[in-house]
């Protein structure tokens, strides 16, 4: 070193060395092939790591510009919010460039980018990673749900290559009607091209500024147990009177279907997805028999699987649920004589029409049926109502339907048969179980000996006692 110049190598590193450790906190410099140095610190769009060029070579006063830039780039990492706002500057500031390179992205990299940010997540409710892979279990689900969820806007989209400007989506979203559920929906999407569009601040504003609440809503049907009982046994009456056999034994596995949404709350493809209809099912050491065996299953409880035997998946995943504890309407409904109806979509068939195949010949055969409801949601909120009306708690339904109590307090409060709904309050006001204490006393004031061991053995059963 002569003159305040570092002229061999080992003395230009001492200073390095020495002048690396004045950087801020969360950005440090990295000596690359001993001749240009880079900058480290948390990539905004990864939330990694990452090393970048900052445009300085490796000299005496490259290493002080670098020092320097690192306490820029620390300061932009707590001003920006967009990730795209951050290294649109870091372009300008940092490399020295008027325009940074690759800055405008086209619909078709965004589109491809949110596509494969989809697949890389997990299932919402079951947490299962998602399958791209339409031959794969659970694979036709996955692209059908990402296809609904955007596809269906990135289709309005007339010129892929081209850069998204507010006017473009704000022309293709409001195609759709201001206030449905679609137009909601696809705030989301229209979200998520914005978050990957370069300097994107104001187009971030223009479209969270949109009110995209939904205040329109279709009217949701109900229906009660004594209308289902009516149509069902007039829709089995007609059976014999069909000519063929084949469609004899279709229409008798169609209303079995029926008649498990009704007592089990299922969704009519998670009835194909049912893992103990005819053998055991078992796990963590524990069998359950199927429901065909009473003695060994009395309860007729049944496990839903993740997956249908047509590969497709079930909305909430793996759950064991028990029928309405009516045991009149398990026999008169014959929901213990199992008959699964048979669906095999064709080999070339788009995944949306497999994932919904099998609900979608459902409905069908309930229009066919003359079946008084058109939304076969409402036999799934009449199992909810049914378990309330015999006594059974906001938790349990929830657990047993496999969602939230919030959901079971907010949405299916929304759909509520008023015929039901009287029969709860009727069964409330007159079955309401009595407390251990004032059954003795009845029971006292009735002529009952409490220490006759018949007596306390019902008590012991109906109170669930310790010896």
């Amino acid at each position: 070193m002569s003159n305040g110049t570092y002229n061999q190598l080992s003395d230009l590193i001492t200073f390095y060395n020495r002048k690396r450790k004045e950087c801020p906190k969360g950005v440090s410099l990295k000596l690359h092939d001993n001749r240009l140095l880079f900058l480290q610190f948390i990539d905004p769009s990864t939330s990694k790591r990452t090393s970048r060029a900052c445009n300085v070579t490796f000299t005496e006063k490259g290493i002080l510009d670098a020092v320097d830039k690192a306490y820029k780039v620390a300061e932009a990492l707590k001003r920006f919010t967009t990730s795209s706002d951050f290294w649109n500057w870091y372009g300008v500031e940092i490399i020295d460039k008027n325009i940074i390179e690759n800055d405008l992205v086209t619909y078709r990299e965004i589109f491809k980018q949110i596509e494969d940010n989809f697949f890389k997540g997990r299932h919402r409710n079951t947490g299962r990673k998602r399958e791209r892979d339409i031959n794969k279990p659970g694979g036709a689900s996955d692209i059908a749900s990402f296809r609904r969820q955007y596809g269906v806007i990135f289709d309005m989209f007339p010129n892929w290559d081209t850069y998204p400007t507010w006017e473009e989506l704000k022309n293709i979203w409001f195609t759709l009607e201001q206030g449905t559920k679609s137009f909601k929906d696809a705030k989301t999407t229209m979200l998520a091209i914005a978050e990957l569009t370069p300097n994107n601040t104001k187009l971030l504003k223009q479209i969270k500024s949109v009110n995209a609440t939904q205040t329109k809503f279709k009217e949701k049907q109900s229906i009660s147990l004594d209308e289902f009982l009516s149509w069902y046994k007039e829709a089995y009456s007609s059976i014999e009177f069909l000519d063929r056999e084949d469609r004899k034994l279709s229409k008798k596995s169609w209303l079995w279907v029926s008649a498990m949404c009704v007592l089990y709350g299922l969704r009519p493809s998670e009835i194909a997805a049912s893992l103990n209809l005819d053998k055991p099912y078992t796990k963590d050491g524990v069998t359950i028999h199927p429901i065909t065996d009473s003695v060994n299953n009395p309860e007729c409880t049944i496990v839903v699987g993740e997956f249908t035997y047509f590969g497709t998946s079930t909305k909430t995943g793996f759950r064991v649920i028990n029928p309405v504890p009516l045991k009149h309407l398990w026999e008169e409904l014959k929901i213990t004589d199992p008959l699964l109806p048979i669906y095999s979509p064709k080999p070339d068939s788009k995944p949306e029409t497999i994932a919904s195949g099998f609900d979608h010949l459902y409905d069908m055969r309930m229009k066919s049926y003359k079946c008084p409801i058109t939304q076969k949601y409402a036999f799934r909120h009449l199992y909810n109502q049914l378990l309330e009306m015999c006594g059974i708690n906001t938790s349990v339904r929830s657990r047993l339907m496999g969602h939230s109590e919030t959901t079971n307090q907010g949405t299916y409060k929304k759909r509520r048969n008023l015929k039901t709904e009287l029969n709860i309050i009727n069964s409330v006001n007159k079955k309401t179980p009595l407390t251990l204490d004032i059954v003795k006393t009845q029971l006292e004031s009735s002529g009952f000996d409490l220490n006759d061991p018949s007596v306390k053995a019902m008590l012991k059963i109906i109170y669930q006692l310790d010896d």
